[in-house]
């Protein structure tokens, strides 16, 4: 290098040094490079959270045999409590702990449980006569919910699920603070959607409007997301009262009462005695369950529990008996100061007020969400297609492939999640360990998606993907009929409003993806081919 040369980058790296500080580009930055590495995640995050707002209901579709009686009373009603004894006395085990679940709006059946964790047994029965269920062995919902807060790892053998959803979801409340730092004029362009524009300035209008429609929503979700999980994010406290034992705490925090003194052995009296002694001691509250705990060397503990649907705070609590003599082992306590405010920042995210008129918002909302997410991801590759003369090599390589990502991520968990509720109907109803059939498919078919986004490109694999997830989302009720006999017209002549609701959102939602594979396949398509008129040579 001659010395002119010298000279000239030196003066080139000082002048860059000069530059004034900009906070706009700095905070642009962050929002373009934060927003697309938690975005794939979050919109996972967002979409499965969606769902498992209506986790009861998705899981009452997915065992077509239970019934949902028209007559069926709701609560710890005397007729339930008849059916629970008889129940009781044919097959009841004092050596077991055991639940009773009794019915609520939204699990119309009663539900008695034996065993402990990993090995429970359930039946399921009519409230009123006593007629069981043999509904079909699946995860349901709850496969969504553990996708939603710890990407389905399960945490008795590591929180690295919990850590990862936690990371993504403060890298998004970062992402929110500086978009409505560099949209200085964010809440007008609210009402600025100009869809016929360029891409770029469609895709930038759509974005805006979906986070700034939801954006009190997002920072509110994802603050209760994180201080839901306040023990593991900020352990001090664990570390200082079970010295650092986080497996001590969960088993201090979950285990039913015990109570104090010594008890003598002896029958358990009839379950309807602790409900009335329980009633007196919540009368605000129904009383949702009962939980039994076999006690070494004396009685059961019976731990009667309120329902959680009493409020924004779950003040409902519950109260433990001892089960030979009926008194009070661990009387109700007023909930301290903390305690509410940890179950409000719950029952905030959970959505335990409001009825089902809070369950459809937050549904709505946490598809904006997911549509926030998915509008971001895909204007990152639109934007860049229009730069593609100034971009090196690796930078192209790069944009092929976040293309190709986004379709895996978003189009391919739509397919993946219709998938999952096809399974429920297509597999055999004894297949040995069908509930985890189940889930290996939803995740065969999400890992095909993405090897199918690389092998046809992004403006086919869009097209593909959200057109067969649009076909089976659509002909789910056809399905269901040509399997169980069942179907939208069925629920809807039997008063099962549930799964009527379930099926009538699915073929929306399939609706919306046929209308997007349209969209994002042209769009796709178009960027593509400008890929192509530059000669781009990752596109061999």
């Amino acid at each position: 290098m001659s010395n002119d040369q010298g000279v000239g980058v030196a003066a080139a790296a000082s002048a860059e040094q000069l530059k004034p500080f900009n906070a706009t580009v700095s905070l642009t930055r962050l929002h373009t490079w934060f927003g697309l590495t938690a975005g794939w995640l979050l919109f996972v995050i967002f979409f499965t959270g969606s769902l498992t707002v209506f986790a009861a209901e998705i899981t009452l579709w997915m065992q077509p045999e239970v019934s949902v009686p028209s007559h069926s009373e709701l609560g710890a009603t005397p007729r339930t409590l008849q059916t629970a004894e008889a129940f009781w006395a044919d097959k009841g085990q004092s050596d077991a702990r055991a639940m009773v679940r009794f019915p609520d709006t939204r699990n119309p059946d009663l539900r008695i449980s034996f065993g402990g964790r990993g090995d429970i047994k359930t039946y399921a029965m009519d409230p009123l006569t006593g007629v069981q269920f043999e509904p079909r062995d699946t995860m349901g919902a709850q496969f969504f919910r553990a996708l939603h807060y710890r990407l389905n790892i399960d945490r008795r053998s590591n929180e690295i699920g919990f850590w990862i959803v936690g990371l993504a979801t403060a890298m998004m409340l970062a992402v929110l603070i500086s978009g409505v730092i560099i949209h200085k004029r964010i809440f007008r362009e609210l009402f600025v959607f100009r869809p016929r524009s360029a891409y770029p300035r469609a895709w930038l209008d759509g974005h805006t409007a979906l986070g700034v429609f939801a954006l009190p929503f997002l920072f509110v979700i994802g603050f209760t997301g994180l201080a839901y999980f306040y023990f593991l994010y900020m352990p001090a406290g664990v570390s200082a009262l079970f010295d650092g034992d986080q497996a001590a705490f969960r088993q201090s925090m979950s285990q039913s009462a015990q109570g104090g003194g010594k008890r003598e052995g002896g029958a358990m009296l009839p379950l309807s005695t602790f409900v009335e002694k329980a009633e007196a001691a919540m009368p605000r509250s129904e009383m949702a369950s009962i939980r039994i705990t076999p006690s070494k060397g004396g009685a059961s503990v019976v731990e009667v529990r309120g329902s959680r649907d009493v409020g924004i705070v779950r003040d409902a609590g519950r109260v433990a008996f001892d089960g030979a003599s009926g008194d009070i082992v661990q009387p109700l306590a007023a909930p301290l100061p903390a305690e509410r405010l940890q179950s409000f920042v719950v029952g905030l995210h959970l959505a335990w007020f409001g009825g089902y008129a809070m369950h459809w918002l937050y549904f709505v909302l946490g598809l904006v969400g997911a549509g926030t997410m998915a509008t971001g991801l895909v204007m990152f590759t639109v934007k860049r297609s229009a730069r593609i003369d100034r971009a090196s090599r690796a930078d192209r390589l790069w944009w092929l492939a976040v293309g190709r990502i986004n379709v895996a991520v978003i189009a391919g968990l739509a397919l993946a999640s219709i998938s999952y509720l096809w399974a429920n109907r297509v597999l055999a109803v004894g297949l040995e360990e069908r509930a985890m059939f189940e889930i290996r498919i939803f995740f065969v078919v999400w890992v095909a998606a993405l090897l199918h986004a690389y092998l046809r490109g992004a403006a086919m694999a869009w097209r593909e993907q959200l057109g067969l997830a649009a076909l089976m989302a659509c002909s789910l009720p056809v399905l269901n009929w040509m399997t169980m006999r069942q179907w939208a017209g069925t629920y809807a002549a039997d008063g099962d409003w549930q799964r009527f609701s379930v099926e009538l959102v699915v073929v929306a939602m399939g609706v919306g993806a046929a209308a997007a594979a349209i969209k994002l396949g042209n769009i796709s398509a178009a960027a593509e081919s400008t890929f192509q008129r530059r000669n781009v040579e990752a596109l061999t």
